[in-house]
């Protein structure tokens, strides 16, 4: 592969990646958003005496509640945010192999990956998911080669083992 191809190639992955990635901070950054608004919304009440200690004590019971109806899905999003963000196996553009399937990497979400198999089937994975799943990652690794063992008999003419090293390597 020519050099100006593969260096457009990473480029491109590259400019996806940082897309996906701003995406997913930004996710983040909504998220962080409402969580702070609805604390300082809390403390303003508490310190400006609209809301006393028995109608917090009401509210947080009600929040536990639902803290213990939605205690998976919080799992699961605090899953994929470790996944995104700290393991990060793959960029977008990369060749992975995951379920003994070649695909490459799509788009990456907060909670969901796309990859795009080899008959062009668009297959999307939570992130929760891939977190437990083994991650083979083409582009990641050290150069790779193939290997072929044959024998060849020991009365063979030298002139038919050279011509047949030409066109191996050819």
């Amino acid at each position: 592969m020519p050099k100006q191809v593969r260096a457009y190639r990473e480029r491109k992955s590259l400019a996806h990646s940082l897309n996906d990635t701003k995406t997913a901070v930004q996710q983040l950054h909504k998220l962080a958003s409402v969580v702070s608004s609805v604390i300082i919304i809390v403390v303003s009440l508490l310190v400006m005496g609209v809301a006393s200690t028995k109608v917090f004590v009401a509210i947080t019971s009600q929040l536990l509640l639902l803290g213990f109806f939605f205690q998976s899905t919080g799992k699961t999003l605090f899953e994929s945010i470790v996944f995104v963000f700290i393991m990060h196996p793959f960029d977008v553009g990369d060749r992975c192999v995951i379920d003994g399937i070649q695909m490459i990497v799509e788009e990456m979400n907060i909670l969901t990956t796309v990859f795009l198999r080899y008959d062009n089937e668009k297959i999307y994975y939570p992130n929760a998911v891939l977190l437990t799943k083994p991650i083979s990652n083409f582009y990641r690794s050290p150069h790779m080669f193939d290997t072929i063992e044959f024998a060849i008999d020991v009365s063979t003419h030298v002139d038919t083992i050279a011509s047949f090293r030409k066109s191996i390597q050819a």
